[in-house]
């Protein structure tokens, strides 16, 4: 009896949904679309409940195409747009509209944190260098980094992150509402920039998340991109 796989591709605009076989062959594919808000310039976000019920139309609409038997389904995989920011409390529900990757609005605050003497390229040296050497990289100056996020929030919304229980990627809220279980895979978590990435640690890393000032107890566990959750 052939096995499949549920592959979901949740970007930008749309989650696109798949089945292949576990050898690799496409058997079908669909697609739904949702919005991206931009209440004022700068500003993008979006439902993260829109994602959700995305993902649940087209698992129902690609099956109902292939007319497979749901129980020949042996695994579902994710990959998704990076760099959104998703609150939730402790039941695992948002506490308001995700910011999404595009948005940036936080680059003020980023420029505060970073763009302090002696600098290069806007940079302060020595936190550039803490950067690059624990994560092997470092947030943009833009806004758009999880870190400028976060902050922008804990100024001018201190209400919601009190209530926060975990910061999360589009990707992490999903998986949670399939699971129960708040994780991040590695490929996301090199991009906020809190990452150690030295020798394969792949953990927070509680010096560089005390110098932002974010709660390294909010961040989900970093598993690799083939875990099984």
């Amino acid at each position: 009896m052939e096995k499949y796989i549920l592959a979901h591709d949740m970007g930008t605009s749309s989650n696109k949904a798949m089945l292949v076989t576990v050898y690799g062959d496409i058997i079908g594919s669909t697609k739904k679309e949702y919005p991206l808000y931009v209440p004022q310039t700068g500003f993008a976000e979006q439902e993260p409940y829109d994602w959700w019920n995305a993902i649940c139309e087209t698992s129902k609409a690609v099956i109902q195409k292939t007319g497979i038997n749901p129980a020949d389904i042996v695994g579902v995989t994710f990959s998704s747009q990076m760099q959104g920011l998703v609150l939730v409390s402790k039941e695992g529900e948002p506490l308001r509209r995700a910011i999404s990757w595009v948005d940036s609005r936080a680059g003020d605050i980023m420029r505060e944190l970073i763009w302090t003497w002696p600098r290069v390229q806007g940079y302060n040296i020595f936190r550039l260098l803490r950067f690059l050497r624990i994560t092997g990289g470092a947030p943009s100056l833009a806004g758009k980094d999880i870190i400028g996020k976060i902050l922008w929030l804990k100024r001018h919304e201190p209400d919601v992150i009190a209530k926060t229980f975990k910061y999360l990627d589009p990707k992490d809220f999903v998986v949670f509402k399939l699971t129960g279980n708040y994780v991040k895979s590695t490929d996301l978590a090199v991009v906020w920039w809190l990452l150690d990435t030295r020798k394969n640690i792949n953990q927070w890393h509680t010096g560089l998340c005390k110098m932002v000032g974010i709660e390294v107890d909010k961040l989900p566990e970093v598993k690799t991109s083939k875990t099984i959750v």
